[in-house]
Formats: C-alpha cells, sequence, structure tokens
C-alpha cells in the first residue's frame, strides 16, 4: 500500500513502535501532537516517500487532511491523477453524539474543499479518499451525506459492491461495520 491510514492511534505509543517500523520501509508519518490534548486517540496517516509529496496537511477534529502529490516517476507510470486528497478519521464514538459527528463531517468536508481551492487544484485533475472509524452504521444520513459531495468530490463505498461488508466492531453479540474508506471515481 502506498498510503496507510490507521485511528485510534495514541501518539507516544505509535511513535515509540509503529513509526519507526514504517519509517525503515520507507513511509513518511503524519499524525497530529496529542501532548496537548491527552486521552484523544487521533488518526496517523503513514505515505510511502517513493511515491508522493505531501504538499498540505491539517489536523483538527478528528481528522487529518492531506494533499499529495505524485512525484514525477510514479507520476509517468500511472495513469491516476496527479492529486489525490486524503481525509483519515476518526468520528466522536459516544453513540448518542450523532450532532457531533455531522459537525465534524461537516467542518472537514469544508476545509478540504478549502485546501483543494487554495492549492489551486480542481476536482477535473484529483482524486479524493475519506476513510477512517465513522462511529455510524451504513444508511445513516451521515453517509447518505458523504455520498453526495464531500470537499466537492461524490464519493463511493469502497465495499458498496459486496454481499456482505466485513464486520469492524464486535462487542458481545453485536456485530457492525463503522469503519468505512469512499472514495471519488
Amino acid at each position: 500500500a502506498d498510503v496507510l491510514c490507521c485511528q485510534e492511534c495514541a501518539s507516544q505509543e505509535v511513535q515509540a513502535s509503529l513509526v519507526p517500523e514504517l519509517e525503515a520501509l520507507g513511509y513518511d508519518s503524519i499524525m497530529p501532537d496529542t501532548s496537548t490534548r491527552r486521552g484523544i486517540e487521533k488518526p496517523a496517516t503513514f505515505v510511502r516517500r517513493s511515491k508522493f509529496d505531501v504538499i498540505a496537511v491539517q489536523h483538527r477534529s478528528r481528522v487529518s487532511l492531506l494533499a499529495l502529490k505524485f512525484k514525477e516517476a510514479a507520476a509517468r507510470e500511472s495513469s491516476r491523477q496527479p492529486v489525490v486528497f486524503i481525509a483519515n478519521a476518526h468520528l466522536q464514538g459516544d453513540p448518542r453524539a450523532t450532532d457531533v459527528r455531522q459537525s465534524q463531517l461537516i467542518s472537514a468536508s469544508r476545509r478540504l474543499s478549502q485546501m483543494r481551492q487554495s492549492l489551486g487544484v480542481d476536482t477535473g485533475n484529483s482524486s479524493a479518499v475519506f476513510c477512517g472509524d465513522f462511529n455510524e452504521r451504513a444508511g445513516s444520513s451521515l453517509h447518505a451525506e458523504i455520498e453526495e459531495g464531500f470537499g466537492a468530490w461524490p464519493l463511493t463505498d469502497a465495499h458498496a459492491g459486496l454481499d456482505e461488508p466485513p464486520a469492524t466492531f464486535r462487542a458481545g453479540y453485536r456485530k457492525d461495520r463503522i469503519d468505512f474508506i469512499y472514495h471519488s471515481e
């Protein structure tokens, strides 16, 4: 994989274990500073440095936003768009906090759109991936909003075509899918 997105990453633990291993394998780590807000586990994103240059990063409200540009050699070998925007999220987990998750989604979408515009990139020469722990089951209004348009891109659930998408949350007899990968066409 050229981009790895992880959620619920306690920064000190990740720094001590996962980061050195992935850096040795050729990845750069992009993580928010959690030293000022202990107890909140944020997403961590790892980008293969031989494939991409990281041209913009923002961290806020449990979402990391990145703009990646294919390196020249990688761009010649690939038919993919030259700029890829990544939103890596760990939305609020409290089952009663639907409004908080909605607010986090709206904020991330707006900020990703602003990032795209500030870089002078349009949706025709870019693509987007929005992934993470959304703490919402498929079919909710949150997912409908993502599919209609996130940061100006309509997105598709990567597992939508499967008869039975994988469960990503298990507790007792309950098993649900609350972790998702959405992508532009």
